[in-house]
């Protein structure tokens, strides 16, 4: 144990590893609510028994694993404990990607990574763990992008790819909007600095998975929208047998299995909407500063076409959000995605070794280190968690509520 201590890295490594864990453990108790909404509860009364059906896997999973155990699934408490089971499950997930990232860093980049790694951690814990998010079909999604990147991270079994994206649009078909850029964006990458073999296999590997998750998404959107009607009664009776308080949330089901849409009904949100995004560009704005100068630097410094091209796709992938944000209502969803994207973004370019990236990142850590607002600017971002669903975050509502209060 001396000898392992004296070894400056290893010693580091251990206290990150320790500091990392005390805080991923103190930002879930802080947050877990105990409790799960019906919403996400409903989910589990939806499966492929009913047809290919939108929203089916996770239903699927747990009838099927149920039958498996043979437990009684049908209870709120079963559903609550698989949700949390899945819960520690994707927070073990992401930190073997976070290590993955970590060790493949070189020791320049220890530190910064070290910080990214914190940073994507304040923001993920609290808002999958909060009472808006526990259990969502978000982390599934989230997992399956997560699960893909560690796969291009040690370039082993690359090809599985393509299957985890489907599985990611199996689980919800706002999966292409919200988690697959990143995935996306990092083949393009590998496409355009890999060796002629490899550029190749990269080539494949995004093309399979843009087709197939293209079909699923026209088939679970458009197709088969509605298509499994005439089980409504009985799915409905199934999710108030998992629901807290016996209780189910209809309009799901109404939307999934009957094709009902419920954009004239959300109306009523965007108003709330509207103010809640410009209260949060407001607040964030020295962080958005920031990841936009990276990206507008790293454009310019390039020579080669396709080179601006693999730098212009990293800092506009997000906007594959922008339907969510035009059209669906839930912007709390929405805004983690995009700081995820651009968390995973920075961790993973770094981790790929891109000397131009890390160069600028480098640059970016220079500009604000030894400043008077350096320790609030490390700090500030906890005040923004846990993201919820309609509403941001708790901050930013209280913002916008202050800013209508005094104004005439």
């Amino acid at each position: 144990m001396k000898k392992l201590f004296e070894d400056s890295k290893k010693r580091n490594n251990i206290i990150f590893g320790f500091l990392w864990t005390l805080l991923t453990i103190g930002l879930f108790m802080t947050w877990y609510a105990n409790w799960c909404k019906t919403y996400n509860t409903s989910l589990l009364a939806i499966s492929y028994k009913y047809g290919f059906t939108s929203r089916g896997l996770i239903g699927t999973i747990y009838q099927t694993l149920g039958s498996f155990l043979g437990v009684d699934i049908w209870t709120y408490g079963a559903a609550k404990n698989f949700y949390f089971l899945c819960t520690v499950i994707f927070y073990a997930l992401f930190a073997v990607a976070m290590v993955i990232a970590l060790r493949k860093a070189a020791v320049e980049e220890k530190k910064i990574m070290q910080y990214l790694i914190l940073l994507l951690t304040i923001f993920t814990v609290p808002t999958f763990a909060c009472e808006f998010n526990f259990g969502r079909i978000d982390i599934f999604m989230l997992a399956s992008s997560i699960a893909a990147i560690i796969l291009l991270l040690i370039e082993k079994a690359e090809w599985l790819v393509i299957p985890l994206t489907a599985i990611g649009v199996m689980f919800h078909q706002g999966y292409v909007f919200m988690f697959y850029n990143i995935v996306l964006v990092i083949l393009f990458v590998k496409i355009i600095d890999s060796d002629k073999n490899k550029k190749r296999k990269y080539i494949v590997i995004m093309v399979s998975s843009i087709l197939i998750c293209s079909a699923l998404f026209i088939w679970f959107q458009i197709v088969f929208r509605g298509g499994a009607a005439q089980y409504f009664n009985e799915i409905l009776e199934n999710a108030k047998l998992v629901g807290r308080n016996g209780k189910a949330h209809t309009d799901l089901i109404r939307a999934e299995i009957q094709g009902v849409d419920l954009t004239e009904e959300e109306k009523i949100y965007r108003y709330c909407n509207v103010e809640e995004i410009i209260a949060w560009v407001v607040l964030m704005c020295p962080y958005i500063f920031i990841v936009l100068r990276t990206f507008v630097r790293l454009i310019k410094k390039q020579k080669m076409f396709w080179q601006k091209m693999k730098y212009l796709a990293l800092g506009i992938g997000s906007l594959t959000m922008l339907p969510d944000f035009l059209f669906k209502v839930d912007f709390g969803r929405w805004t983690y995605a995009v700081i995820c994207y651009y968390m995973l973004v920075f961790i993973l370019m770094i981790a790929l070794g891109d000397r131009d990236f890390i160069e600028e990142t480098h640059r970016d850590v220079k500009s604000v280190s030894g400043k008077v607002f350096t320790p609030l600017l490390f700090a500030y971002p906890i005040l923004f968690v846990p993201f919820n669903d309609i509403v941001i975050a708790e901050l930013v509502d209280r913002v916008c509520i202050l800013v209508r209060s005094i104004m005439p």
